[in-house]
């Protein structure tokens, strides 16, 4: 990887995609590297049309020179879609405010031929991330899942359903009733015993 590739990397600016709305219209930002001409590009599409421009390594430095936090701040504010498009005669004019900070972009509609190619690029990168995200998700609910198994199966360990608990047994007094210890048991009665004639 090129030293200049990797400052774009390190920025978080090699392959950012973000969708933002101008004038009723959607449009998705993006940026990407080209290792053939060594130029980090920020194009933008309504999903027919692309518009797109590069830059050298060397006007990177210029603007970082101007403006030591100028890639990372390009990208940061590209990532949390606070961008405006106007169109502009032949091209886009692509601002990016961050603060006190604006940066302006002049973005040139692309032939045909490189037209498909790049909506091309488009689509299977955002399909990319779809499927990236479905994984991620899948993973978290699937550690959830665990850790709520886990938190239950410790909770009746430490406290012991009642349910399952065995009954106690009443241990009977002698001359005492069973439904009510309190009071004794009367002997049934055996009626008036007289004695035998002698």
């Amino acid at each position: 990887m090129s030293k200049f590739k990797s400052t774009v990397e390190t920025a978080k600016g090699l392959q950012l995609i973000r969708e933002t709305e101008c004038s009723g219209q959607n449009f998705l930002c993006y940026t990407k590297f080209s290792d053939a001409d060594s130029l980090w590009m920020i194009g933008a599409s309504n999903g027919t049309d692309v518009w797109r421009v590069g830059m050298t390594e060397d006007e990177i430095k210029d603007n970082t020179q101007m403006r030591p936090s100028y890639l990372s701040n390009v990208c940061s504010t590209l990532e949390s879609g606070d961008a405006q498009i106007m169109k502009v005669h032949n091209h886009l004019l692509l601002t990016l405010k961050c603060g006190s900070e604006q940066y302006e972009f002049n973005l040139y509609e692309l032939p045909a031929t490189e037209r498909r190619k790049e909506i091309e690029y488009l689509l299977f990168k955002l399909s990319s991330q779809l499927l990236f995200t479905q994984k991620q998700l899948k993973e978290t609910q699937d550690h959830l899942q665990e850790v709520l198994k886990t938190t239950s199966t410790s909770e009746r360990g430490a406290f012991p359903d009642p349910k399952n608990k065995p009954a106690a047994k009443v241990k009977k007094l002698v001359g005492h009733s069973l439904v009510n210890p309190n009071s004794k048991k009367r002997k049934t009665a055996t009626g008036v015993v007289f004695g035998e004639d002698s």
